[in-house]
C-alpha cells in the first residue's frame, strides 16, 4: 500500500489531467475551490485529506453556510432530511455552527486517483444540488 504522499500525488495527477486547478496545501492535504458560473453557490473548498497508511482518503467541505442564531434546530432537520436523502455525502452542523459536508474513502493503489477525483465532482454536484434549500433554511 503506498504512502498518503504517494496517493496524494497520484490524485493530484489524475486531478491535472482533468484540468482541474488545486492547492497542495501539505503533505497528505490537497484543496479544490469550486463555485460560481453554473453553480448555485459562490465559493465552495474540498479538502481531500488521505490517512497516513494510504488506505483511506478523507473529503471534507465546510465554511460555506453559517448557521444563524434561531436556526439550528431547522439546519438540524434539513441535515438529516439530506442526509437520508443523499448517500455519497455526509451533512452536520461543526462546533462553529458552519454547515459541513464530508465523504470517507477507502482507496486503494489502483483506485485512489479516479475515486477520489469521482467523489470530488460527486461533493461539489450534491452541495449545489442542495444548496437552494440551505439558504431557504438559514434564511427562512
Amino acid at each position: 500500500m503506498a504512502t498518503a504522499t504517494a496517493q496524494q500525488e497520484r490524485f493530484e495527477r489524475s486531478l491535472e489531467a482533468e484540468g482541474l486547478k488545486f492547492t497542495h496545501e501539505r503533505d497528505g492535504v490537497t484543496s479544490l475551490c469550486f463555485g460560481g458560473g453554473d453553480f448555485s453557490y459562490p465559493h465552495l473548498k474540498e479538502f481531500v485529506i488521505f490517512d497516513e497508511d494510504g488506505g483511506s482518503a478523507r473529503l471534507l467541505a465546510s465554511r460555506f453556510a453559517q448557521i444563524p442564531e434561531g436556526r439550528h434546530d431547522a439546519a438540524v432537520r434539513m441535515c438529516n432530511a439530506f442526509n437520508s436523502r443523499f448517500r455519497w455525502v455526509r451533512f452536520y452542523i461543526d462546533e462553529d455552527g458552519e454547515l459541513t459536508c464530508d465523504v470517507d474513502a477507502v482507496i486503494t493503489d489502483e483506485s485512489c486517483p479516479e475515486a477520489c477525483t469521482e467523489l470530488v465532482y460527486r461533493m461539489a454536484s450534491i452541495v449545489d444540488t442542495a444548496y437552494p434549500e440551505i439558504m431557504k433554511t438559514i434564511w427562512a
